[in-house]
């Protein structure tokens, strides 16, 4: 109950979207690097809170998520490394 999803390297929110079919009701965030990506994820589903994002600065606060995804995007990432600890910050304490 109020818990919120992150994915990130979302692209359009393929992800989002189907984690959405599963679970209508839960709060989800998205980041992408991609602006255009990001335009078009909101405009396809306007339930996702998206943000134009890198991986490894992320605009959210410490502990903002119950779980954080993300799927094929690892290898654009400038330093893979510094964006999962960066995905890791933004996990609620003792979520993983």
């Amino acid at each position: 109950a109020g818990d919120c999803v992150l994915d990130v390297g979302t692209g359009t929110g393929a992800v989002p979207r189907a984690i959405l079919r599963s679970f209508p009701g839960l709060k989800l965030s998205a980041a992408d690097l991609s602006e255009s990506m990001i335009e078009t994820g909101r405009h396809e589903c306007p339930a996702v809170d998206f943000v134009v994002a890198p991986a490894e600065s992320l605009p959210f606060a410490s502990g903002s998520f119950a779980a954080a995804t993300t799927l094929s995007s690892l290898h654009f990432w400038t330093d893979p490394e510094k964006g999962l600890r960066e995905m890791h910050r933004c996990l609620k304490a003792g979520w993983c």
